[in-house]
């Protein structure tokens, strides 16, 4: 929807941007030209009490309160004497002069630096005598003794200078007595003093005073320090410890609130999901755009990531109610040009995986379900024949009949995986770049070679002065990938692996030209071999980019206005390629192969979507700082984004006789279907402002709103307005303090509150009339499209809103040493969507529609603690973090409730979201008599319950085991199945030694619970093999003797698939406490010294082996504990790696 149409849809008397904006333009400069007004001059204000101290204490003092960095000799200040000082809001010059009246000591401010000189015998600043320049060169290093490239050095109150090159080398003019200043970002500034020297080394320290800190928020970035949001960010230095297709594992455990829980390892599914706080999806936006393809970007490209957790990201208005992620790609920095190659070669193996029974422990088994099946536990009969004989177990046993592990026939060990990375970047101060090219391949674990998937990633940044006070923005990213599978997806494959009987030889009479017929005809061989059961394919390409302008508006200081033009565009092309493939019988008697055929017809089916997004954004931006103490940030922009999603789609499928030619035109002209899906364009618009102030960086204020609007509602509902308001006191700037306590570098309190809307899932369902295509009918015999039936139009739908609220609490301590962190957050949703349970008669003819009806409430627990010193050469930064969260449902529309226990039971308004209704499992029968004296198990008065199976506990004390006996039993989502943890937790550890670096994350969860389904609660699942763990079970010594011992055992009795399902109900014997804690990342690394690389024309070299999921502690057996537990018997494995790595400079 364009933004005339959308505006004309608007009703008398609405806000429309296209009229307002210019009215909007106008007020926003009259105000900020009134505010103008108010003085500007500027001066330092220090209060200052001392007496009798020394005066190297005092002028410590009067540094930290005034900002100016002092510099000075040592020596200098033992020829002082002490000093008596009281003075309030006094100037820095006030101060210094009468600090120093009486001391031997003058001083000189240079910018932002007060140099403290010597005095003549008059008492006067003596005045410089010309002095002839020298020349000085020297080199700058890192704290690992690498060269620096790109180092500003510059003389101390004169303009210009100079850059280190690639070896950190540099030679500048300057006086004897002057002083050297040494800038480079990320590193703390320092300042050397000449005297006299040609010759001058210095090495540069990491910035570790978070004071400084500066972090990306929505729409530009901030002070840590004076930030009033529950905001957190990863550098790029962080993200990068490890190798992973999917960029969001690599997040994981590293930010505080962010949970990330990776389902499955399949190259190219990016089967991981994430979310906020546990509040669902958040919004992500990449360099200022809403994007998706997030789990898609180059980690090498990620300059930084930052997540707003609460009512700060009220200024994006819809979608920001459960977060936001703001990703910054890397910009070129003024400097000569410089590359940057990473290769990347590993390896992936399965992290954990139970074991197949062998064919003995399978034929076994069979024969104990027959028996267990047909007889109860007390009857004397004759048995009849068994599926396995005495003198086939025995050949089972003895290897003469065939013991296939199917695991083996159809997985590697191991698969490869690399990846290249090539950067180049540079500029001037007019003119900078950065461009990337990426490549990523991972082969799967199929032995056909024919799962594996590759991606290629292209970013080029450019930013430029293209006029006086104009500069732009250029930004291009590119993604194209490829995702092979075999002749049948990954989940069929797999079910085959852990499902076909291990009889079954992998070939029929061992001729490797017949693969054996297997049950569905999943044999690995066959259905992971493209030229054997064809192929499926998904290709996608992606182009983002946009463009942006800033002004910054000289007639006014403080003002800046932009504009930014976004247009993203994205393909996606699928084709699946089944022939029919054929398995074979081998016929002993006769010698011959019968054929047994699968997946006929053979068919292709194609599918094509294209969609697009174009966002148009303007600002105008204003930050200034009023005498020395009253700083003022204040932003106004407007923005318009149109989604255009399935667009030029087309889906159709062909049914080929002849498999020859794998192509749309060969196939048959019968049967053939095209489909053209659903096209949904929409439109939101917004006019979002921010305002924020600060006194001193004591006395922290912010308020945001935004006015939006989205074409999903009906013209008279659509607009919204979403305020949010911060503050915070930074306690450790007040005077009883900041004196007093000076470990003490940070301490402050914040807190937000802010209401966020979101339009998601609405569907334009205040629209009435009728879907085309619908309901398809014959004539003539000809297939023909009709009319679909839409639900009740409802104009009052709209936006359902988020109310949030977070207080926090952060401290930093000691120089950077120790930093904590402490939030408290609650979003309560209402409005949600839902169908008011109403009965309507069928000749209504259409559905109820959805009303904003249904709320809940998250709430939930942050705590991040952090250390950082020095020991020698050693270097260590260590940090947790630890959040907790969880959902309860407020109001849900239901049917009234017709009993209180139906109430306890089915009433799900104002409960906690994750409950999991269950039976208790009590115990075990011992023997016949526990069972003839128990509650009803199995509807037939327990005859068909055998010793070793679960006792359930009688909850309602009826004498029947039934639904009204089940009881909270565990945690999980709404539909039973998905684990998600409500506990997680994560600590970083970085260390440094010269030349090495270390990194390793522990990272698990807590309260997460794991639901055994399928072949991982039942052996013998679908008649087929079973997994080894179920030897440990109940049975008798002799399975024939009905009148055996029984042998205890973990689980019940084996009976044969879909018999005796009492014990597979959903018990607490099931569902396991998943928590886990595990080594999710280690890497070493070694940077090269500059020294060695001299020769060989690098700027740096850094070598380094990581690994990622190296091990897990958990309670949980056979399977991954973030492994999705639904149809877990047909789901690709989760891996570890193990990657060595180059990086190289030049």
């Amino acid at each position: 929807m364009s933004l005339i149409a959308f505006c004309k849809t608007a009703p008398p008397g609405r806000f429309c941007p296209n009229q307002f904006f210019p009215v909007m333009n106008i007020t926003a400069i009259l105000l900020l030209v009134a505010c103008l007004q108010v003085s500007a001059k500027s001066f330092s204000q220090i209060t200052l009490s001392e007496q009798n101290a020394p005066l190297e204490k005092v002028l410590k003092k009067i540094e930290r309160k005034s900002g100016y960095h002092f510099f000075y000799k040592n020596e200098m200040l033992d020829k002082g004497s002490r000093v008596s000082i009281s003075v309030t809001n006094a100037s820095l010059n006030d101060v210094l002069t009468l600090v120093l009246k009486d001391q031997p000591l003058g001083y000189q401010i240079v910018e932002n630096t007060v140099v403290i000189t010597e005095r003549d015998g008059a008492a006067q600043i003596r005045s410089p005598e010309p002095i002839v320049p020298i020349q000085v060169t020297g080199r700058v290093i890192d704290e690992r003794g690498a060269p620096l490239a790109g180092v500003t050095i510059s003389v101390v109150g004169r303009a210009g200078g100079t850059t280190s090159d690639d070896n950190g080398e540099f030679q500048l003019s300057a006086e004897p007595d002057a002083v050297l200043q040494f800038r480079y970002l990320g590193y703390e500034t320092l300042r050397v003093p000449v005297q006299g020297r040609t010759s001058i080394s210095v090495s540069l320290t990491p910035v570790v005073n978070v004071v400084d800190d500066v972090v990306v928020v929505a729409y530009g970035t901030q002070r840590k320090v004076t930030l009033t949001g529950a905001v957190s960010s990863v550098s790029a230095e962080q993200i990068n410890t490890s190798v992973q297709s999917n960029m969001v594992n690599m997040l994981t455990g590293k930010l505080p609130g962010l949970r990330v829980i990776q389902r499955n390892s399949e190259p190219g599914t990016y089967q991981t999901s994430f979310d906020i706080r546990g509040m669902g999806a958040p919004l992500v936006i990449v360099d200022g755009v809403p994007r998706a393809d997030f789990n898609r970007l180059n980690p090498n490209d990620i300059e930084s990531i930052s997540i707003i957790k609460d009512a700060s990201a009220a200024v994006y208005g819809v979608k920001a109610a459960n977060g936001v992620i703001l990703v910054t790609t890397k910009r070129g920095a003024p400097g000569k040009t410089e590359f940057s190659y990473t290769a990347n070669t590993g390896i992936t193996e399965i992290t954990n995986s139970p074991k197949n029974m062998s064919s003995y422990e399978w034929a076994v088994i069979s024969n104990e379900a027959y028996y267990n099946n047909n007889y109860r536990s007390t009857e004397i009969t004759d048995r009849s024949t068994p599926p396995h004989s005495a003198e086939r177990l025995q050949q089972f046993a003895d290897g003469t009949l065939p013991n296939t592990q199917w695991i083996d026939v159809g997985m590697n060990k191991a698969a490869p995986m690399q990846k290249h990375d090539l950067a180049v970047s540079g500029g001037t101060d007019r003119f900078r770049y950065y461009t990337a090219f990426g490549l990523l391949d991972e082969q799967g674990l199929f032995k056909s070679g024919d799962v594996n998937y590759r991606r290629y990633n292209f970013r080029s940044n450019i930013s430029a002065t293209v006029a006086k006070n104009l500069e732009a923005q250029i930004l291009i990213g590119g993604l194209q990938d490829k995702r092979e599978e075999g002749g049948r997806i990954s989940d069929d494959i797999i079910k085959g692996l852990w499902q076909n009987r291990p009889d079954i030889p992998v070939f029929a009479n061992n001729n490797p030209a017949y693969p054996s017929q297997v049950d569905d005809g999943y044999h690995p061989l066959a259905v992971s071999d493209a030229d054997v059961a064809g192929y499926t394919h998904y290709r996608q390409k992606t182009l983002q980019t946009s463009l942006t302008l800033n002004y910054t508006v000289p007639f006014i200081d403080g003002l800046q206005a932009g504009a930014m033009f976004s247009y993203d565009y994205k393909n996606n092309f699928n084709k699946q390629w089944r022939p029919k493939y054929t398995l074979y019988n081998y016929d002993n008697a006769n010698g011959n192969y019968n054929p047994v055929t699968h997946g006929s017809p053979s068919n292709l089916y194609q599918r094509y979507t294209e969609e697009n997004v174009a966002q148009v954004q303007t600002s105008l931006r204003y930050n200034r700082t009023f005498a020395e103490a009253h700083n003022v940030q204040g932003m106004v922009l407007f923005e318009q984004i149109q989604y255009n999603t399935g667009a030029n789609t087309m889906e159709g499928r062909r049914f080929f006789s002849i498999t020859a030619v794998d192509q749309m035109y060969a196939g048959d002209a019968d049967g053939q279907t095209v489909n053209a899906p659903v096209v949904s364009p929409y439109a939101t618009q917004s006019l979002a402002g921010r305002f924020n102030y600060d006194f001193r960086g004591k006395y922290l204020l912010e308020g945001s709103f935004s006015y939006m609007g989205s074409s999903r509602f009906a013209p008279g509902n659509r607009w919204g307005f979403f305020p949010g308001a911060q503050a915070g006191w930074r306690i450790s700037e007040e005077p009883f303090l900041k004196g007093n306590a000076q470990f003490l570098d940070n301490l402050k309190l914040r807190g937000s509150w802010g209401i966020v809307g979101d339009d998601g899932n609405t569907g334009f369902q205040w629209i009435d009339g009728y879907s085309y295509p619908g309901s398809r009918y014959i004539s003539g015999g000809a297939v023909i499209a009709g009319l679909g039936f839409r639900a009740q139009p409802y104009e009052a739908l709209t936006w359902f809103e988020s109310d949030l609220i977070d207080l926090g609490l952060e401290a930093d301590l000691w120089s950077g040493m120790l930093h904590l962190e402490f939030d408290w957050f609650r979003r309560k949703r209402t409005g949600l969507l839902a169908q008011r349970n109403l009965s309507l008669p069928a000749t209504v003819g259409a559905a109820l529609p959805q009303e904003n009806l249904n709320s809940d409430l998250t709430r939930g627990l942050e705590v991040v603690v952090g250390h950082k010193h020095a020991v020698g050469n050693v270097r260590y930064n260590i940090t947790a973090n630890a959040s907790i969260a969880r959902t309860k449902n407020l109001y849900i529309e239901r049917a009234p409730s017709g009993s209180t226990w139906h109430d306890w039971r089915g009433n799900t308004s104002y409960r906690w979201n994750d409950v999991l209704w269950g039976y208790k499992v009590i115990g075990q029968f011992q023997n016949q008599a526990e069972i003839n004296d128990a509650p009803i198990h199995d509807d037939e008065g327990n005859r068909r319950v055998l010793p070793g199976d679960f006792r359930y506990e009688d909850y309602n004390n009826d004498g029947i085991i039934d639904d009204n006996d089940v009881q909270p039993i565990g945690r999980t989502n709404s539909s039973g199945f998905i684990n998600t943890p409500n506990v997680n937790f994560g600590m970083n550890i970085d260390l440094q030694w010269k030349g090495f670096d270390f990194n390793a994350l522990l990272q698990g969860a807590t309260q997460l619970y794991v639901r055994y389904q399928e072949q991982l609660m039942a052996p013998l699942f679908f008649g087929r093999n079973g997994l080894s763990y179920f030897m440990d079970r109940w049975h008798r010594e002799d399975p024939q003797d009905p009148n055996s011992a029984w042998i205890p055992g973990k689980y019940p009795s084996t009976r044969p698939h879909g018999q005796f399902a009492n014990n597979y109900r959903i018990s607490d014997f099931w569902v396991h406490d998943a928590s886990y804690l595990r080594l999710r990342s280690v890497e070493l690394g070694y940077t090269l010294p500059g020294s060695k690389l001299g020769n060989w024309g690098l700027n740096a070299l850094r070598v380094y082996a990581n690994a990622y999921n190296l091990f897990t502690w958990t309670e949980v057996d056979y399977i991954d504990p973030e492994h999705t537990p639904q149809n877990v018997g047909m789901q690709y494995p989760i891996t570890r790696n193990f990657n060595f790595g180059v990086n190289i400079t030049f």
